[in-house]
């Protein structure tokens, strides 16, 4: 797994990391929060619960476009994205119709088959975005081959032509990081037409000069650590693993922001320690220590660094807002008054913390978000022999095998389509544990083989549902 491609996941499906356990506390002091405001074209739009209850979302509405917008990508390392009109929004393909590889880049398809409208591209440290044209067709598609020559490629058929947005066309969105004495500080988005909210989503460490995100595998359920968005895997620069070294997994390091000021140790099992990162090194590969004390190698070769002394990790507490309704916001909070936006909502009924996620018609669901959604997973297998009660399984990851234990109030996810559609599971109990597994195959229910994946001990689940949620946008 590259780390670019961890950072994305993280960075894009973080909160699923973030349960709150304890629903009973509330916020000790009232925010010290950057009102969210409207702008004269970008407006603020809201999730709204069943009974009224309100949260800001990440996306806007454009006055000047009349629809819906949003930053193309994660805020881990630019400071600047324009605000592109979600819908119809695929992607830029590292490809051109062109054989000097040098014009306009093609866009990708839509995964659903509808009209591609826009795409955008990271272009050095700033992005740049285009609109389609007219289907390429069965032309001719070209890209880039590792020594940087033009050559022609086999390309999707139902790529798209595209041409670049004029300036001024989409809004610009500006991230600005707190300051001052305190360690934790808050981060906004803002517009130049005077939109400001601020991004409950990511949080400004002074003290080791990165945005982090909330990460249970620093510290607990209801404290989970700040992971640095900035950060490298502490290994070992040798196939002994005796020489301590920090690497990308061969994936050049954040250039725009700055390099990468934190290493973290056993990165997929069971995180450990931040240290400080110092000068890079000559490139080689990167070794890590997984399960039973095997050396592996991980990733390809690529720049390693110096690895320091350790850092201590900030961690923040979930708390409710004392509303009575069904649906009460929820908010983290740490040391010296800190409190972000509320970005969850905690469902009374159900008595579990949901996340609101966008479906297809353009509504949404407040999906129950995990535990740790990087050791659980529901899989298509149950416990009893009527293949009526699901069960969950841990995830591997480099062999390792130090999971979480079950605990009663868990919360796992299958993988998620459509949010208004969504299956999740929340745990009834412990137990039973079963080693026997059954599932479908046609109309019967038969035990699974002994070769069936991640055949382990699961634990029974009921269902919990994922309520409507509608989009109001604001004045």
């Amino acid at each position: 797994m590259k780390i670019e491609a961890a950072r994305r996941a993280m960075a894009s499906a973080v909160v699923f990391a973030c349960l709150l356990v304890a629903c009973g506390k509330t916020a000790e002091e009232p925010a010290r929060v950057t009102e969210p405001r409207s702008g004269e074209r970008l407006k603020l739009t809201w999730w709204q619960a069943p009974d009224g209850t309100r949260l800001v979302r990440d996306a806007f509405y454009d006055a000047i476009l009349q629809e819906d917008c949003s930053p193309p990508d994660g805020w881990n390392d630019a400071d600047q994205q324009p605000c592109v009109p979600t819908a119809g929004r695929s992607y830029v393909l590292e490809e051109y119709a062109d054989s000097t590889c040098s014009g306009p880049p093609l866009l990708a398809p839509m995964a659903d088959g509808g009209p591609v409208r826009y795409g955008v591209a990271r272009v050095e440290c700033s992005y740049r975005a285009f609109e389609a044209t007219t289907v390429i067709g069965t032309a001719r598609h070209f890209r880039r081959d590792a020594d940087g020559r033009c050559a022609e490629a086999q390309g999707d058929p139902k790529a798209f032509l595209a041409q670049a947005v004029p300036e001024g066309k989409f809004a610009r969105l500006t991230l600005t990081e707190g300051s001052g004495a305190e360690r934790l500080q808050e981060v906004r988005v803002s517009s130049a037409d005077g939109m400001v909210v601020p991004l409950a989503r990511y949080v400004q460490d002074q003290l080791l000069g990165s945005l982090t995100v909330t990460d249970a595998r620093l510290g607990s359920t209801d404290a989970p650590g700040l992971l640095p968005l900035n950060i490298v895997v502490e290994g070992y620069a040798d196939a002994a693993c005796s020489t301590r070294a920090a690497s990308t997994g061969g994936q050049p390091p954040a250039r725009c922001r700055h390099l990468p000021a934190v290493a973290i140790h056993n990165y997929y099992c069971g995180m450990g320690p931040l240290s400080r990162v110092g000068e890079a090194t000559a490139s080689g590969p990167t070794y890590l220590r997984q399960e039973g004390g095997r050396c592996s190698k991980w990733g390809d070769e690529g720049p390693r660094f110096e690895v320091g002394e350790t850092v201590a990790t900030a961690h923040l507490r979930s708390a409710t807002d004392a509303t009575q309704g069904r649906f009460r916001p929820v908010r983290w909070t740490g040391d010296q008054g800190f409190t972000t936006q509320p970005t969850l909502l905690y469902d009374a009924e159900q008595d579990v913390t949901c996340e609101p996620r966008t479906g297809k018609d353009g509504g949404g669901a407040c999906v129950p978000t995990a535990r740790d959604n990087f050791a659980w997973s529901v899989e298509s297998a149950f416990a009893d022999a009527a293949c009526s009660q699901p069960v969950a399984f841990p995830r591997y990851y480099l062999g390792c095998t130090n999971y979480p234990q079950f605990r009663e109030g868990d919360v796992f996810l299958e993988p998620i389509g459509d949010a208004a559609t969504a299956r999740t599971f929340n745990m009834r109990s412990v137990g039973p544990v079963t080693r026997q597994v059954f599932r479908r195959e046609l109309s019967k229910c038969v035990p699974a083989p002994e070769e069936y994946e991640y055949h382990q001990p699961g634990a029974v689940l009921r269902a919990v549902s994922s309520p409507a949620l509608t989009v109001v946008r604001g004045p």
